[in-house]
């Protein structure tokens, strides 16, 4: 069988690649092939329990690599997940995320944070409002009071404070120092900082995000929202390998240790095993952030769908869209070169698109990935409905910070926000906060009317364990239709706790 090329052009200045668009499907030549993999495959059952598997990416990345580097084939069990994904096995594309997980480096993760900038801003804004007896809301409080005990309790090496009120201005020095210096002993001092940075971050984001009508500042809002997922990844990935320090590590490779080279040889002895050696080989080298090749293999499979590309209506495979991302793609942006005379209709009118001339430019940190992807998969996109409805509201913003009480709260002190026909119903639904529940639930404004009609039931129904002191109102047929209380009230269906269940039942029989 005839190894598919596909021409790219070194860009230079950013190590990136240009990519003609629309780009070969490189796998698709080898999918007959692999489907017979799947008949004699031994380890078929356990990677499909593993994909199926509750943990979070990063938590499944160390279970698969383990899991290959006990394998006696493991070349043969990545071509096993390669027929899995090209058969659209459920949760096989989340196998293929946890092979690519990878680190950066502590240096790296602190290139872009050392000035410690949020932090400064964050803690000049709470000082202000201190020294002017201002009150401070509980987040402030509680971040300021970090700082100033990670200051003290945690030095670094020969720091010299500039100004013993506020430690904070002097980090940056001290955390070049400690970096300098080989001893492993600052790396929680280290870490510590970086991720009170991180916070700081995301409080700025916060902050802006709840003052902001996404109708109306749609760019801003999508860009934000993904900067906070960006953060989200990194203090995860800095909480899990506790700052470990020297190079970028690939989960896969550091498990694998010196069977690595011989997994990759035996995978290039044919034409699909090599395009996964490709794609692993390039991710050791790249370190791409999981958000970025998630974001990106899902955005690129949906322009593959465009209706003027795509003909067949048959979905283009997600490997052949992660083999072009992870080789092509540099710091979350990927440059593709469209055919002359071609047009892709409502793509320009999306945020982190941009067309001049032929070249097609995206920038995954700007993109509206609600549109691209369910339950973090690829999502099959309608471009129309793209492009004819609203492409973000209050609810997408809502579903991004479900679990930030924060935000929420300050979410349901905005009226113009808590206007929006559903948003309260959908926290009520969706959050599992007791402070953010307790919060609608004790406000007449936040479950009464008629935008929030539903509010009532969805907290009745709530799987958070809200105090029934706090639900025993909603237990009524002013709130929620006598029909739906005996359902709830019966037994064995689940539908709500048992507590509740049996409150229930109590006031339908002394209401009869």
């Amino acid at each position: 069988m005839n190894d598919i090329r596909t021409i790219t052009y070194e860009t230079g200045a950013n190590s990136g690649k240009i990519v003609p668009f629309p780009p070969e499907m490189s796998f698709s030549a080898y999918k007959g092939d692999l489907v017979n993999i799947l008949t004699s495959a031994k380890g078929k059952q356990a990677l499909a329990a593993l994909a199926a598997s509750p943990r979070n990416i990063y938590g499944l990345s160390k279970e698969l690599a383990t899991f290959l580097s006990v394998s006696e084939e493991p070349h043969v069990d990545i071509m096993t997940i390669t027929a899995m994904v090209l058969m659209e096995e459920p949760g096989a594309v989340r196998l293929v995320y946890a092979l690519l997980m990878a680190i950066p480096s502590l240096e790296r993760f602190l290139e872009e944070i050392v000035d410690f900038h949020s932090t400064r801003r964050v803690m000049a804004k709470i000082e202000r409002r201190i020294a002017s007896d201002a009150p401070v809301d509980e987040n402030d409080d509680w971040f300021h009071k970090k700082v100033i005990l990670l200051s003290s309790s945690l030095p670094l090496p020969d720091c010299r404070v500039t100004d013993p009120r506020s430690p904070w201005l002097s980090w940056s020095e001290g955390i070049r120092k400690a970096i300098a210096d080989p001893d492993d002993r600052w790396n929680e001092a280290i870490i510590g900082r970086a991720m009170v940075e991180l916070d700081a971050k995301q409080h700025r984001i916060r902050d802006i995000l709840v003052s902001l009508d996404p109708d109306r500042r749609e760019r801003l809002t999508i860009s934000l929202g993904s900067l906070n997922e960006e953060i989200k990844w990194k203090k995860a990935v800095l909480e899990e390998t506790a700052g470990k320090r020297g190079g970028s590590m690939m989960i896969l490779k550091a498990t694998m240790g010196f069977q690595w080279d011989r997994m990759i040889a035996s995978l290039r002895e044919t034409g699909a095993g090599g395009l996964m050696a490709d794609i692993l080989e390039n991710q050791l080298q790249k370190v791409h952030t999981y958000p970025q090749i998630r974001n990106g293999a899902a955005v690129l499979r949906a322009l593959m769908m465009h209706p003027a590309v795509n003909k067949s209506g048959r979905a283009p495979d997600i490997l052949s869209c992660i083999h072009i991302l992870v080789e092509s793609s540099h710091g979350g942006k990927l440059d593709l070169l469209m055919n002359a005379g071609r047009k892709l209709p409502g793509i320009e009118e999306n945020p982190g698109f941009s067309v001049d001339d032929r070249m097609l430019s995206i920038d995954f940190s700007a993109v509206d990935t609600s549109n691209f992807l369910e339950d973090d998969l690829p999502a099959d996109v309608n471009w129309m409905e793209i492009s004819n409805s609203k492409k973000l509201s209050y609810k997408s913003l809502v579903m991004s910070y479900l679990d930030n009480d924060s935000f929420l709260t300050q979410m349901l002190n905005n009226p113009k926000a808590t206007n929006q026909p559903g948003l309260v119903a959908l926290i009520a639904q969706r959050c599992r906060s007791l402070r953010i529940l307790s919060m609608i639930a004790n406000r007449r404004d936040l479950y009464t009317g008629f935008n929030n009609k539903t509010v009532p039931l969805n907290l009745v129904m709530s799987p958070a364990k809200i105090p029934l002191t706090t639900i025993r109102k909603f237990m009524h047929i002013r709130y929620i239709d006598k029909m739906t209380l005996v359902k709830l009230s019966q037994k064995g269906g689940s539908l709500v706790r048992e507590e509740v269940r049996r409150e229930i039942d109590r006031y339908l029989r002394s209401a009869s």
